[in-house]
């Protein structure tokens, strides 16, 4: 049988291929992560000033104003959002929720934007 020994040239391009990859599953998941704690910081930090903004494309942003009454602002939030677009309106929903007494509460917003042209 024919046996084909691995040349050191072979042995450092598949190296250097499997660390292209390995290098590239690591900053997909850091991105990932990253993206996760930005939104979790900001989701935060917007309700301790008592207002939500709320991006729904480079053309369009919209900021929700509420009372602090209506949403405490020390629990720990997390927010549910729906787009639609209609004619170039866009129905923008943003639920927020938060746990409370071992029970979920939520907050619903819905704003009608027409898109900036």
């Amino acid at each position: 049988m024919f046996k084909k020994s691995l040349t050191l040239l072979e042995i450092l391009v598949g190296l250097c291929v499997a660390s292209i990859i390995l290098f590239s599953l690591v900053i997909s998941f850091s991105s990932f992560t990253r993206a996760v704690s930005k939104v979790r910081r900001y989701c935060q930090a917007m309700f301790i000033g008592g207002e939500l903004f709320f991006e729904t494309s480079k053309n369009l942003s919209k900021k929700f104003s509420f009372s602090q009454e209506k949403v405490p602002f020390n629990k720990d939030f997390s927010f549910r959002r729906e787009i639609e677009k209609t004619e170039g309106i866009f129905r923008v929903g943003v639920e927020i929720f938060w746990k409370e007494a071992n029970q979920e509460r939520n907050f619903y917003l819905v704003s009608y934007v027409k898109r900036k042209q």
